[in-house]
């Protein structure tokens, strides 16, 4: 039973930390809220993934994976945006960190979605024919 179980539930982990990370933070409301936002979106996209593969959506599945893939690598980015801030000395402690905080997971996460619709914007062809 557990062996089955772990697999299935096993993505949870990750996004719940966000979440303690953002209820647990003396860093400032800010960056709890950045973290949280990335925690519900990650759960989401994540869950999307999961039952669009569930339903045979190959391509839906695909889809939501990589908008979990880039959620998934905000940490990475989180660090990278904040040592940034720190080297420019951009603004307080508490506000480098709610930049990155928020900054770390939406500016990818919305160009890959421009990325992923613009693929069927211009990729698709058009069956209306102009004459």
């Amino acid at each position: 039973f557990f062996k089955q179980l772990i697999p299935d539930i096993g993505w949870l982990y990750l996004p719940f930390a966000a979440f303690y990370l953002a209820a647990h933070t003396t860093l400032g409301w800010g960056f709890g809220a950045g973290i949280t936002g990335l925690g519900i979106a990650w759960v989401a996209t994540t869950a999307l993934a999961v039952a669009a593969i569930r339903r045979g959506l190959v391509d839906q599945h695909r889809e939501w994976m990589v908008r979990s893939y880039v959620l998934t690598f905000a940490f990475v980015t989180f660090r990278a945006l904040f040592k940034l801030l720190q080297a420019a000395d951009v603004g307080t402690l508490a506000e480098q960190l709610a930049m990155a905080s928020w900054f770390c997971w939406a500016v990818p996460l919305l160009i890959v979605e421009i990325v992923i619709q613009g693929r069927r914007i211009f990729g698709a062809r058009s069956r209306i024919s102009l004459a």
